[in-house]
């Protein structure tokens, strides 16, 4: 672990304090208002920078965390290394992120269930306090899910509606899998099937991976995934009948959205975003904010992300602090409606 005394600073904010207040927007105002603003704020951050990860080397987090850390570098001249903490959902990297010092040495790359589904979700005992405990910098990234059928379902339904008729006629496979309960492939489900008035059950996998070889085996007609796993099977044994992006996806430009096949309320989307801990004073903050926009913006990292179907989708703090509140009051209503819980 890379850690420094931290020198004396403003008082820190809490993470929605911040944003309901506009503190960092404030901040980052005077970083480029004033002249020497951005060079004070750049001066706020140490030389090396420690990237927590809460997924294992190799996999799509990871992956992402290494493009990152590689566009950071030019701003970290002692460095930049990527800290894997697999297991427990990523919780284990929270919990490293927990123990930092609040000096902006060490960041969190995580995923929105962290600070969204997981604080709504009964049943779940959480180790940390995602309102209290992450401190939201930017989001870097965001992909949709899409619904996919397989060899199990005849081979002339290509369309969301024509799914859901075949569903109503056949209702013992009306089912769909994805990769847990309370994911947000999971949640989507339950709010595609309580649109259309039809009871859809929900089938658990480990992972991906289980659930394709399962739909490729017309074991489940159904599954919702990340648009990275589903786009090899594209035109293949899968067919991929809608995606859960408010637009359509730049890499499967031909799959129709929800909102395009007579569900306009109905969408979600994962994304990733860096986290500082609680306590980070405002002009650390600023400075981070600022370097991440700068790596969003670096040569070569948008194609890195595009080799994982993923998009850079850069917000700032107060825009990310936004979303995260309005999605977790959209899924506290889908949980609470539809009685879902982690038992």
């Amino acid at each position: 672990m890379v850690s420094s005394t931290p020198k004396p600073r403003a008082q820190p904010a809490s993470p929605w304090a911040l944003h309901r207040r506009g503190l960092l927007g404030g901040a980052l105002a005077a970083c480029v208002g004033f002249p020497g603003g951005a060079r004070a704020a750049e001066s706020a951050l140490p030389s090396r920078l420690r990237l927590l990860c809460g997924a294992s080397a190799g996999g799509t987090p990871d992956l992402i965390a290494r493009r990152l850390a590689t566009a950071l570098e030019a701003g970290f001249p002692g460095g930049v290394i990527v800290d894997n903490r697999p297991g427990a959902g990523a919780v284990l990297g929270v919990a490293a992120l927990r123990q930092a010092a609040p000096d902006g040495a060490t960041w969190l790359l995580g995923h929105a269930g962290l600070v969204t589904v997981n604080a709504e979700l009964p049943g779940l005992r959480l180790s940390y306090d995602p309102q209290a405990d992450l401190l939201p910098l930017a989001q870097i990234t965001e992909t949709a899910f899409v619904l996919a059928v397989g060899p199990g379902v005849p081979a002339d339904i290509t369309t969301l509606p024509a799914l859901l008729r075949w569903w109503r006629e056949q209702p013992a496979r009306a089912a769909y899998a994805s990769p847990g309960v309370g994911t947000l492939p999971h949640l989507l489900g339950v709010r595609l099937g309580r649109e259309a008035g039809l009871p859809l059950t929900h089938l658990v996998y480990p992972g991906g991976p289980q659930a394709i070889n399962d739909v490729l085996g017309g074991h489940v007609s159904a599954l919702i995934l990340p648009e990275g796993l589903l786009r090899p099977w594209q035109g293949g044994a899968l067919r991929l009948l809608s995606s859960s992006g408010s637009q359509r996806s730049r890499f499967l430009p031909t799959i129709p959205t929800f909102g395009e096949q007579g569900f306009p309320e109905l969408s979600g989307q994962e994304w990733f975003a860096c986290f500082a801990p609680a306590g980070t004073p405002a002009d650390v903050l600023a400075a981070a904010a600022m370097r991440l926009r700068a790596a969003c913006d670096a040569p070569g990292f948008a194609d890195g992300l595009a080799a994982l179907s993923l998009q850079p989708a850069f917000l700032d703090t107060a825009s990310l602090a936004t979303r995260i509140g309005r999605e977790r009051a959209q899924w506290r209503r889908v949980i609470a409606q539809n009685g879902i819980r982690l038992d």
